[in-house]
């Protein structure tokens, strides 16, 4: 269905089917990623936190729609500069607003806003025909325009989710009053935050990567899972599992270390050796290490690897990918 601001947005119709698809398209993958089990410490189908529902989730993806749309037509018109970071803090406050229990993924919000308004601009080039080789050069570019006014909004997301884990830093902690006003003077951009936060933020590492593990780990495995096994949640929880296992969560490694993080890592590629989701050996690792890492609450969740999955998934029902 199209979102009721459309509207408000270009008149042009291919403008406006381009923004709904790549709307509609991020949205399936959120449900496509929230629904795959069992991907180990995250609230899935059939698991839930003691605090945190399956859902919560589904409340907030109903609510993000006319966010993506307005990303995408941003895009589509290259109107985008100094306004992606808006986009997020407009989506961390629908997702605040759909559901009741918080943060629930600003991670991957801030991963698929970019994408949104890359696919925005790499459709209005192209077709869906070698659409994930145009994006990633596209969403590149959009990382990289992103200016002093995406590094404010960026902030004022962040204090207004208060995500957990996050602890404090020497330069421009999003807690400290005195950062906004650093950033307005010196007009410090998006790209030079996260540079400062990629080797301990796996999302900053995305954004200054040009998405290097959702392009070259992510999507590749995920499509090579789904031709193989022509299952999608088998591919998945194994791309969730191939994620994780070459890429310690910065989430886990933030609340309780890096050593533990990478223990984690090393269970995952152990089960992805067994077959991960395709094997009943595989299924029965799975449903052990879910049951070992919510032993500990939401201190052992994967939620960053949880966002990646999703950015990857992203890129294949942006090509196409359906149910």
């Amino acid at each position: 269905m199209a979102s009721k601001d459309s509207s408000r947005f270009s008149s042009n119709r291919k403008a406006f089917e381009v923004a709904d698809y790549v709307a509609s398209s991020m949205q399936l993958a959120m449900l496509l990623e929230l629904s795959a089990y069992p991907k180990p410490g995250n609230v899935h189908r059939t698991r839930d936190h003691e605090d945190m529902r399956y859902e919560h989730f589904l409340g907030t993806i109903s609510g993000l729609h006319s966010t993506f749309f307005k990303a995408a037509d941003y895009g589509w018109r290259t109107t985008y500069k100094g306004r992606v970071g808006k986009l997020v803090f407009e989506a961390a406050e629908r997702m605040l607003h759909w559901q009741s229990d918080g943060n629930t993924t600003l991670g991957t919000i801030m991963l698929l806003t970019p994408l949104a308004v890359a696919a925005g601009r790499a459709l209005r080039n192209g077709g869906l025909n070698s659409i994930e080789e145009r994006l990633r050069r596209e969403v590149v570019k959009v990382c990289e325009d992103a200016n002093f006014q995406d590094s404010i909004w960026l902030f004022k997301a962040i204090k207004l989710v208060r995500p957990g884990g996050l602890g404090k830093v020497q330069e421009l902690d999003v807690y400290d009053p005195s950062s906004l006003r650093r950033i307005r003077e010196e007009k410090i951009p998006l790209s030079e935050i996260f540079h400062a936060s990629a080797k301990y933020d796996s999302i900053a590492s995305e954004w200054v990567t040009g998405f290097k593990v959702t392009f070259e780990v992510g999507y590749p495995y995920y499509m090579e899972s789904l031709n193989r096994h022509k299952d999608l949640n088998v591919a998945a929880v194994n791309t969730f599992l191939k994620i994780l296992s070459e890429n310690p969560d910065t989430h886990i490694a933030r609340k309780v270390g890096l050593n533990i993080a990478l223990e984690v890592s090393r269970n995952a590629r152990k089960i992805l050796e067994k077959g991960g989701a395709s094997t009943s050996s595989g299924m029965k690792l799975l449903w052990n290490l879910d049951k070992k890492l919510r032993s500990r609450g939401q201190e052992l969740n994967p939620g960053t690897t949880a966002d990646l999955t999703c950015s990857s998934i992203a890129v294949a029902t942006l090509s196409g990918v359906r149910p």
